[in-house]
């Protein structure tokens, strides 16, 4: 049964008890855009040989979400606006989804905030039939809003973040990112580390993000050891991250490299072998990679998470590039968890026992 068909029956009731309401004002108005939306979610699905458990489980996220919206009385919206200032990982990541969004509503243009560096001029796709423009006459100073036409918003953006798993969405910013940046000449026998530091997660005052641990010593230490690599480069936002210091002093060839954005994100596309910390930046950057080979990877995502961050599933899109996955130990997770940058859990990152194997994803072009 189709969505609109569901609407019609007033109502709809997911497995998290969240119900739909439909009134006579708006109904028709509703079942459109439900029908547009199972339209683009089969569609995709279809794309990519999505399967119904994993379309299933994410349209009951949706419908929870647009419920809110959906019980408002409003006009066709035409533009999506978004004036909050992200970071690059999490700026591409919400862009994503608010293409998705788009789709859905109908409508026709995005408009940004005109500071983001790599989109400079409006982007139009196709296919999509949307715009994605700099918003020149920058008018609008709530920065936790998504505004819309009619002036309908929604109020928390981090409700965004439960829909990242339309990955072609990413690719319509792709050719607008390379414009703006200069990739380099990287060698097979060169490894790239990208390791996350920084004050606002290596500062001990209880507002450090408690999901931002990040892997210990010994698992640089690992790939190092267990792969011959002639040139490695730690590529880095600061010196916070205690690890850093010890590698830099455990071989000659190891040398560190903190740039701007727009150099840093040009070495993680450039990369052939990478290694990947706790951060959206490189996880975003790497589903643009048409240079990786190797990701090496430390495992700190629960499980529920790794669904949303999409470059992992295999249904989605097919794996161009090896990847080598260790799995952390159980006291390191204990020790780790809530992250708050504590003496504890700086020395747990440096004394840390690694197991000294990983589990191996093989690419589907190998």
């Amino acid at each position: 049964m189709l969505m609109s068909e569901i609407l019609k029956k007033k109502y709809v009731k997911n497995k998290n008890e969240c119900h739909i309401s439909v009134n006579n004002n708006n109904s028709t108005l509703k079942i459109q855009y439900f029908t547009r939306f199972d339209n683009i979610f089969d569609t995709y699905r279809n794309e990519t040989k999505l399967s119904d458990e994993y379309k299933n489980q994410f349209k009951q996220y949706l419908l929870k979400e647009f419920s809110s919206l959906f019980n408002k009385t409003y006009k066709k919206i035409d533009v999506i606006i978004f004036n909050k200032m992200m970071n690059l990982g999490n700026a591409i990541f919400v862009i994503n989804n608010l293409i998705y969004f788009c789709e859905i509503l109908g409508c026709k243009t995005i408009y940004l905030n005109k500071g983001y560096w790599f989109i400079k001029k409006s982007i139009y796709d196709k296919e999509l039939n949307i715009t994605i423009s700099p918003l020149i006459d920058n008018i609008w100073n709530n920065q936790t809003t998504v505004y819309y036409t009619q002036n309908i918003k929604f109020s928390n953006i981090t409700k965004l973040f439960i829909y990242n798993f339309i990955p072609v969405r990413i690719y319509i910013l792709k050719n607008e990112l390379f414009s703006n940046i200069k990739l380099i000449n990287t060698k097979l026998e060169d490894l790239y580390i990208n390791i996350r530091s920084g004050k606002d997660i290596f500062k001990n005052n209880g507002h450090v993000h408690g999901n931002y641990f990040q892997p210990p010593l010994c698992f640089y230490k690992t790939i190092i050891s267990m792969f011959n690599f002639n040139n490695i480069y730690i590529i880095s936002n600061g010196m916070e991250n205690p690890v850093i210091n010890y590698l830099l002093k455990f071989q000659n060839n190891i040398k560190y490299f903190h740039g701007t954005v727009k150099e840093d994100a040009a070495i993680i596309l450039s990369a052939k072998n990478l290694v990947l910390p706790c951060s959206s930046f490189s996880v975003e950057l790497i589903k643009l990679s048409d240079n990786l080979k190797n990701l090496f990877e430390f495992n700190l995502i629960p499980e529920i998470e790794r669904k949303l961050w999409h470059f992992y599933d295999r249904h989605l899109k097919p794996l161009k590039f090896n990847r080598y996955i260790m799995n952390p130990t159980k006291k390191y997770i204990e020790v780790m968890k809530p992250w708050k940058s504590s003496k504890e859990q700086l020395s747990q990152m440096v004394n840390e026992k690694c197991y000294n194997n990983f589990k191996i994803v093989p690419s589907d072009f190998a």
